[in-house]
């Protein structure tokens, strides 16, 4: 084990944060956190949340002087540092003209990109790591298993990807059906190197709003469908194929328990050397949770 993990509930954090639990046995404390805590978006440990396992975790790598990858860091790198490297599908100036015109904060892009693959392909990577991390980056594969395949080749023994995933429930996903496992299959029995028509069109006409505290109270809005989104997103899938450019989207669209069942369905298929060794459930208010996956042979 590269990194030692706080465990995902910590008790005494839970009776800290809900007063309500204060005084009551460790066993009441424990059947409400089984029963409730996903359901409510309970925090269960300090490090479910992003923002502090990104201090727990660079306080780690620089101890250990571990190697870092970190997968699309746009602007807003989670790692820094001479042991941190990073892979995109874009060099480092074409980043930084996007970032240009979405953020003021383009001066965040990295210096440099080391592995550039406008395909995505990890394969190119001949080197290993400690820790593979990434942020909303495990949704936009077209082949999830053969993404998974090589961040294990690239892991080093007890190696862990770290990953923040958007939930679908809570994002401009919302009313996306979940993945479903053999889908994953198919894109990989197929070699998808692309997105999907259908990806591509629920991605871009059957968006829900992105506000992660309205969809947790139950406020969804309208997804309905327009169609002048149609006619620009067959013109933009049209002219992906035509010069047989990257079309961005959602390939899949996760829950933790989604995600789960389907790292676990693939390890029942020895299709990756990777496990569930830390899951936390997505808070309340917001629209992310991570998963920590780890080598194994």
């Amino acid at each position: 084990m590269k990194v030692d993990f706080p465990p995902t509930f910590d008790i005494e954090y839970y009776r800290r944060v809900y007063p309500e639990f204060l005084g009551l046995p460790d066993e009441i404390v424990i059947e409400h956190y089984r029963r409730y805590a996903e359901e409510q978006g309970r925090t269960t440990c300090i490090y479910d949340r992003s923002e502090y396992l990104k201090l727990f975790l660079n306080d780690a790598i620089a101890k250990n002087s571990l190697k870092v990858l970190e997968i699309g860091p746009f602007n807003n790198p989670f790692f820094v540092g001479d042991n941190v490297k990073y892979f995109d599908v874009l060099d480092t100036e074409t980043i930084r003209e996007r970032a240009r015109k979405v953020s003021p904060k383009f001066e965040g892009v990295p210096p440099k990109i080391h592995y550039v693959e406008p395909n995505g392909d990890m394969s190119i990577i001949k080197e290993k790591f400690d820790i593979v991390f990434s942020s909303h980056v495990i949704e936009h594969q077209p082949d999830l298993v053969r993404h998974l395949q090589n961040v294990g080749n690239i892991l080093n023994d007890g190696g862990m990807y770290i990953l923040v995933i958007p939930d679908k429930r809570y994002c401009f996903d919302h009313y996306r059906n979940e993945t479903k496992f053999f889908e994953v299959i198919d894109a990989y029995v197929n070699e998808n190197k692309s997105h999907t028509f259908k990806s591509v069109a629920e991605s871009n006409c059957f968006r829900a709003h992105n506000n992660s505290f309205l969809h947790w109270i139950g406020v969804h809005g309208s997804n309905e469908l327009k169609l002048k989104e149609f006619t620009d997103m067959l013109e933009t899938y049209a002219q992906g194929v035509k010069h047989r450019k990257y079309v961005n989207a959602h390939a899949w669209c996760f829950t933790p328990k989604v995600f789960n069942g389907i790292i676990e369905g693939l390890n029942k298929l020895n299709l990756i050397n990777l496990k569930v060794h830390r899951l936390c459930h997505t808070i309340w208010g917001r629209f992310e949770f991570c998963c920590i996956l780890e080598r194994f042979d």
